[in-house]
């Protein structure tokens, strides 16, 4: 018997030992949600209008002035000089998305498109009709997300924050298309993102007061609220709510007020 309870131990006393307790309690916090975001730049794409190779006089990622010589392209028929038609980074990488005039697509499935990109070099045979370079506006830009049931209950606003996560600073975004996706111009870290197409961004959903419950406390889309003589089982499904690490995420807003209510309640596990 000795050996069976030094074994068991824990289950024994898991039994007869009193049920978990969570307060519900009232937090002051901001939330950040992390979604993936795609990059579409503002960019000038020229074309080739002859063949031949091509020679260039600044590096991809360098900046250039308006007005720059940039290419040559020397051909049978000679030599034609190429010029930046605006400021900005001049580039030579090149993706579906550069050719595209709408998102009509899966983020999912683009992830591994998207990242393959087309880079070109000095010397490279440019026939009629290939982009030959571009030109990214290096003052303003967008990143597309979808438009999930989370954004769509908590970005009311066409301000969104958003945080950097190569170095954590939050910058402002100003959301200029809503539907299906989330199109957010932003002005800062445009050269963070020339790399690749596909980013994790933290989204800035809510701050301000807030219940946490953690989600081993939710049992059936709801929970037990201790009461004197009884329990009672609360509903979360007419509530909004977000879902964070190991916390359903209650904002304080009018569809949750009967939640606050409960302040200081304490939930059965």
């Amino acid at each position: 018997m000795i050996i069976l309870f030094l074994f068991n131990y824990k289950k024994i006393f898991s039994i007869f030992s009193l049920p978990q307790t969570y307060k519900i309690e009232n937090h002051y916090e901001r939330v950040f949600i992390k979604r993936d975001g795609v990059i579409l730049f503002n960019e000038d794409i020229v074309y080739s209008p002859y063949e031949g190779k091509v020679k260039y006089f600044y590096r991809d990622g360098d900046k250039v002035k308006k007005n720059s010589l940039v290419a040559l392209i020397t051909s049978n028929e000679g030599e034609f000089k190429f010029y930046s038609n605006s400021v900005g980074i001049f580039s030579l990488k090149f993706d579906e998305l550069d050719f595209k005039n709408e998102i009509s697509f899966d983020l999912k499935s683009l992830k591994e498109k998207l990242n393959k990109f087309k880079i070109l070099h000095d010397g490279d045979m440019i026939k009629i009709g290939d982009p030959i370079f571009k030109i990214i506006d290096n003052l303003y830009s967008f990143v597309i997300f979808e438009n999930d049931e989370t954004l769509k209950n908590f970005l009311n606003s066409d301000i969104v924050y958003l945080k950097n996560i190569e170095n954590g600073e939050i910058f402002k975004g100003e959301i200029v298309e809503k539907g299906e996706f989330i199109k957010v111009k932003f002005n800062k870290f445009i050269e963070y993102y020339l790399d690749e197409r596909i980013y994790p961004f933290e989204i800035l959903i809510y701050e301000g007061d807030l219940i946490k419950i953690k989600d081993s406390f939710i049992k059936n889309n709801g929970f037990d609220i201790k009461g004197d003589f009884k329990t009672r089982f609360i509903s979360i499904e007419k509530f909004k709510f977000i879902k964070s690490g190991d916390y359903f995420i209650f904002p304080k807003i009018d569809e949750n007020k009967p939640l606050f209510d409960l302040l200081g309640k304490e939930i059965i596990k």
